[in-house]
């Protein structure tokens, strides 16, 4: 993931899937905790799939948006 070198309100983790579906996922305070909560929701999802259950839209990627003084960028993505 892109660094975020301004300052943030807060990064929205959002899930996307390849036919352009997409969860948002959580609300982070750090580049580095968004990263985690991906990774969570992602094995999550994943094991959801192993017991047989809907895991909801199957994410290729999580992509970040960031809050800076009122306005939403693009921070970054997370690929796992």
């Amino acid at each position: 993931m892109s660094s975020v070198t301004h300052s943030i309100d807060w990064l929205l983790v959002v899930a996307e899937a390849e036919d352009g579906g997409y969860e948002p996922v959580a609300l982070a305070a750090t580049p580095l905790e968004a990263e985690e909560l991906a990774r969570a929701d992602f094995a999550r999802r994943l094991r959801r799939l192993e017991q047989d259950e809907d895991a909801g839209l199957c994410p290729h990627l999580y992509r970040i948006w960031a809050r800076r003084q009122g306005r939403y960028e693009p921070a970054g993505e997370i690929l796992l």
